[in-house]
């Protein structure tokens, strides 16, 4: 069956897309089909607001909803994957998977014997998912670095003896290096009191802090990466 899909309106954050009320966005660019699958740009209407497309969708892979098909979380994290970026399609169904509407093994299943467009793609990068991660820029700094040859753990803690002391974004446990985004709090006076403390106590138990913010993620991505392979290779004693 052929039905409109509704890709996630631009601009928004993933966690607040859940739910959001998008028959009430405003105007927005639909492709409707001219044969097979593939969109007649001669029937394409461009504007700012959510994307539409035709795509062949199962029954089971949606439900009405104010008289439209809307799309199941298997089938939005499947859509995610074959069309975004890798970094940003991991990421985001690593929210999905932490928010604990989907399995990986749901996915999995979804994607058996089907042969669309994309479909090897979204089968090769199942693998990089963890749902871990408490934000989607966590995610893409995770899959930034696998991608480029390092496994950093998600989330570990990091006691003194049996007293606590933080729980990381990501780590290298055995290399104490802990790699953390700085999701810009600092305009709280006390929330940036707290990060100083706490990186001071990480960093007095042999741990290396690499904290890396938006602008950094977004622009100077390869300078991040560079500086954790520094941190890596002195901590295990090759040159970087």
């Amino acid at each position: 069956m052929r039905r409109g899909r509704v890709d996630r309106p631009r601009g928004l954050g993933h966690h607040r897309q859940i739910g959001r009320d998008v028959a009430r966005c405003g105007p927005r660019r639909v492709r409707r089909p001219g044969g097979g699958d593939r969109p007649n740009p001669d029937l394409m209407m461009r504007r700012k607001g959510p994307r539409c497309s035709a795509v062949r969708v199962g029954e089971f892979e949606h439900s009405p909803w104010r008289g439209v098909g809307v799309a199941g979380f298997p089938r939005i994290a499947f859509d995610l994957l074959k069309q975004r970026s890798i970094t940003r399609a991991v990421a985001h169904c690593d929210a999905l998977l932490h928010a604990g509407v989907i399995t990986v093994d749901e996915i999995a299943g979804l994607l058996v014997g089907r042969h669309d467009h994309g479909i090897r793609l979204a089968r090769l990068r199942i693998p990089h998912w963890d749902g871990r991660a408490e934000s989607v820029p966590e995610s893409v700094l995770r899959v930034e670095l696998v991608l480029r040859g390092t496994h950093p753990v998600p989330q570990p803690e990091v006691f003194d003896g049996d007293r606590f002391v933080a729980r990381l974004d990501l780590a290298f446990e055995e290399a104490k290096v802990a790699v953390e985004y700085d999701r810009g709090r600092h305009a709280d006076p006390a929330q940036a009191e707290h990060d100083r403390v706490r990186r001071d106590r990480l960093r007095a138990l042999g741990w290396t802090v690499i904290v890396v913010t938006n602008d950094r993620l977004r622009d100077r991505v390869d300078e991040v990466i560079a500086e954790v392979a520094a941190a890596l290779g002195v901590r295990s004693g090759v040159a970087a």
